[in-house]
């Protein structure tokens, strides 16, 4: 019986100055999707001509063979994100998410950038939760009082309001994504909906910064 081997494969992706360097990603796809039908496996497509790989990257491009990109994860820390997008993004199979949480952390002026008359009104309904809860509950400990009021207060602020969160998706996932946000953008960008045309800007600027990078 052959021994099995098992290789962690090199992470080529991150440039120095925080850019994702797609020429490399690219590359180790375009080797990968060789494996289908090399009989000498991934070692040797590693010493594989340049012109050979990027033959195949061209064709596995155009040709819709997209899941060979899934191989590439990208890891995200989205600072200022507002709420509803990150509800979108967190719609969209693949990823993982780790987001600020609404119950652990209250909302104020400084992390958040809401308007006085929105923090008031949250802070006014965390303390009557409070109230309602440890009448309903009162087995309940004052930190999970605290928490769940902070939870349901939550609702009561815009749903624009910046978060935080790290998100995990893969290189075909959030192309796929740029693609379904920019036609949303297209749609809605000139809508007289507020909530339409708002969530269109945030895709704008969402969409610029992965330019960027």
């Amino acid at each position: 019986m052959e021994r099995m081997e098992i290789a962690i494969l090199p992470n080529y992706f991150l440039n120095e100055n925080g850019t994702f360097n797609l020429k490399e990603a690219l590359n180790l796809c375009g080797k990968i999707a060789g494996v289908c039908y090399d009989k000498e496996g991934f070692e040797h497509l590693k010493m594989e001509k340049q012109e050979k790989t990027d033959k195949r990257i061209k064709n596995t491009l155009e040709n819709g063979h997209h899941s060979v990109y899934d191989h590439i994860m990208i890891n995200f820390n989205l600072k200022g994100i507002p709420k509803i997008l990150a509800m979108v993004l967190n719609n969209e199979h693949q990823y993982t998410t780790s987001e600020k949480s609404g119950r652990y952390t209250c909302v104020t002026y400084k992390n958040n950038s809401l308007t006085e008359k929105e923090v008031n009104l949250y802070t006014k309904w965390v303390e009557k939760f409070k109230v309602l809860i440890k009448n309903e509950y009162p087995e309940f400990s004052d930190f999970k009082i605290k928490t769940l009021a902070q939870e349901n207060a939550r609702y009561l602020v815009t749903v624009f309001m910046p978060t935080e969160m790290i998100y995990s998706t893969t290189l075909r996932q959030i192309n796929y994504l740029a693609s379904f946000l920019n036609k949303y953008i297209n749609e809605h960008i000139n809508s007289n909906d507020y909530l339409e045309k708002n969530l269109a800007v945030s895709m704008q600027d969402f969409i610029s910064k992965l330019d960027n990078l």
